[in-house]
């Protein structure tokens, strides 16, 4: 039989080792933190938070591009984010032409340039061609690709 005093010692030496440990984790804590601010390079610039070479802090961000296809196939259809615009009919041609320069308005409103990809169906006729890149000439787009 076990007498209920070893148990109470077993207990009592149970807690003192928790605080024990409490105690030192807490210290390792403050020393590790001691040790950041005061041995990083930027500790004098008040912090572990590095700063930005001067140059990179003057840096602008990066341009990406809105870019869009129209596809062309060989019917004189041109496709603009899905829809089919008849490039020999003047109503259709006009929405077309201001959907490009909706798109282009959204890209200056960002900061942006703006992108045309045209790709042409083998049998697309050379004029529909030059009549899509007119239309962006006309809004004011000026990097297109061909394919």
């Amino acid at each position: 039989m076990i007498h209920p005093s070893a148990f109470t010692l077993r207990q009592t030496n149970f807690v003192w080792c928790i605080a024990a440990v409490s105690v030192a984790s807490a210290g390792f804590a403050l020393l590790a933190f001691v040790f950041v601010q005061t041995s990083h390079p930027t500790s004098a610039s008040g912090g572990i938070f590095p700063t930005l070479p001067a140059r990179l802090r003057q840096s602008k961000p990066l341009d990406f591009p809105f870019e869009i296809a129209l596809r062309l196939d060989a019917h004189g259809r041109a496709h603009f984010a899905g829809t089919p615009y008849r490039l020999h009919q003047q109503g259709q041609a006009d929405r077309l032409r201001q959907r490009l320069a909706d798109f282009r308005a959204i890209a200056v409103d960002a900061g942006s340039r703006s992108s045309v990809t045209i790709i042409a169906d083998g049998d697309a006729p050379h004029g529909d061609v030059r009549t899509l890149l007119s239309l962006c000439a006309q809004v004011g787009i000026r990097d297109i690709q061909l394919r």
